[in-house]
């Protein structure tokens, strides 16, 4: 096989895996899974969707939103939509509810200023 076909699938079955550990709510062994996944670039957002899930999953809101939203400036315009409606739920999971409406209009399609990501504290 070509390297990066073998990239593509080495990369899609620890995807598969880290996938299996959120539907069992085992977030810390998905962030494991994932760590160190060199990623073809078409799956970047997707890995990044699945670390913010897993991140989320652990109680660990401020690195799970922010991951989310670059996620969500990676993915291609259909995609893009389902990522700002994730942005949007974690906003409303967290009390922010000024934030969740900004992000759900935002995966409607509204042209609103980019959203300042959060610093690290």
């Amino acid at each position: 096989m070509k390297p990066e076909i073998t990239q593509f699938v080495k990369a899609g079955k620890r995807l598969h895996e880290a996938e299996g550990y959120l539907d069992f709510g085992l977030g810390q062994q998905a962030l494991d899974c994932l760590e160190g996944l060199h990623t073809p670039e078409p799956l970047a957002p997707a890995v990044a969707m699945l670390r913010s899930k897993a991140l989320w999953m652990e109680k660990r809101y401020g690195e799970a939103v922010d991951l989310l939203k670059t996620a969500a400036d990676d993915f291609p315009t259909p995609l893009k939509q389902n990522a700002w409606l994730a942005v949007s739920y974690y906003y409303r999971q967290a009390g922010d509810t000024t934030s969740a409406v900004q992000n759900l209009a935002r995966a409607r399609g509204a042209k609103l200023p980019h959203p300042h990501r959060r610093s690290e504290s």
